[in-house]
């Protein structure tokens, strides 16, 4: 049942979701150039993937450090909007049918058929798919819990001085 709620929000997610593209794709490019650096290829063509995830996880690190709960949660939002993308990015491996900034071979084709997973595309894409929704619906709830609660948390909030 949750799989299914999940699918059903997954394009509305999508669509409300997709300014941030504008953000993720030069992280994403980045990426790449910092994971070049390593001389493998591998890693180089996975870079752009874990740039993309590594870049909101540093700011949600960044906010639970300070104790301010609900922007930690945004970033969760950010890191499962980025799932999303990854998931289509990785379904379509096989049928290279996004559009590529650069063009040539989509990363998600090189990196399944270099584990030899290129068959089960769409499976995989769905599944990161999948777990960006839940991503995206645990930080929802968690984000709309503190609002309800009226959470104050944050530098200061506890009676600090600083």
């Amino acid at each position: 049942m949750l799989a299914a709620v999940l699918g059903a929000l997954r394009e509305p997610l999508r669509a409300l979701l997709s300014p941030l593209d504008w953000v993720d794709l030069p992280i994403h490019e980045t990426g790449h150039l910092v994971f070049q650096i390593f001389g493998n290829r591998f890693i180089y063509v996975a870079g752009g993937t874990i740039g993309q995830l590594m870049m909101p996880a540093a700011f949600w690190r960044y906010f639970r450090d300070r104790d301010e709960p609900k922007s930690a949660d945004v970033c969760l939002i950010w890191i499962g909007q980025n799932l999303l993308n990854i998931g289509r990015y990785a379904a379509d491996a096989r049928a290279q049918k996004l559009e590529l900034v650069a063009g040539g071979v989509h990363d998600w084709t090189y990196l399944l058929e270099r584990t030899h997973l290129l068959i089960h595309d769409i499976g995989v894409g769905r599944t990161i798919d999948w777990i960006g929704c839940a991503v995206i619906a645990f930080a929802l709830a968690s984000l709309g819990r503190r609002l309800l609660r009226g959470d104050e948390a944050g530098p200061g909030a506890r009676g600090s001085v600083c």
